[in-house]
């Protein structure tokens, strides 16, 4: 991201608009002032491809510099949710793995230990209506906020 104008989440096939980090560079702003162009312009043109839209127009141009975030901290939500095997929190216990011979059994990885990083932002997307996301959320304890009230998770020493 230092030598970048934008970087954003990668959506398997394109930048992912909902989370996208902007330098207050020139060219960031372009970007901005693109999407809202295109979008101005006919109403089925969404934020997301917009956005690559203007990544693609600007891709030309000497200095401009468009970058994906690192994708096992910033990932989006058909990946974590529905691709991943390994979809624990770091307050969940994480599966065990069985080798043979010998039937030595040792814990996986698990998000937070040295060699397994966690996600900084998960994109909830792929999932139609806001309360399927929230409940996606609460399914993987992601979900910290309830009517009103703060909800406090067990600390694990």
């Amino acid at each position: 991201m230092l030598n970048s104008d934008i970087a954003t989440l990668w959506d398997k096939f394109a930048y992912n608009a909902g989370f996208v980090v902007v330098r207050p560079t020139s060219y960031g702003r372009r970007v901005y002032e693109l999407i809202r162009q295109k979008t101005a312009a006919s109403n089925k043109v969404d934020d997301q491809t917009a956005l690559n839209g203007a990544i693609r127009t600007l891709q030309s141009r000497k200095g401009f510099a468009a970058a994906i975030l690192d994708v096992r901290r910033y990932v989006c939500g058909v990946d974590y949710f529905e691709s991943s095997v390994d979809r624990w929190t770091p307050s969940s216990p994480p599966p065990l793995i069985t080798s043979t011979p010998g039937n030595d059994t040792r814990r996986r990885p698990r998000c937070g230990d040295d060699d397994a990083p966690c996600p900084t932002v998960v994109h909830n997307n792929w999932i139609v209506s806001r309360e399927a996301k929230v409940y996606r959320f609460k399914e993987h304890l992601m979900w910290m906020y309830d009517k009103g009230r703060q909800l406090q998770l067990n600390k694990h020493d």
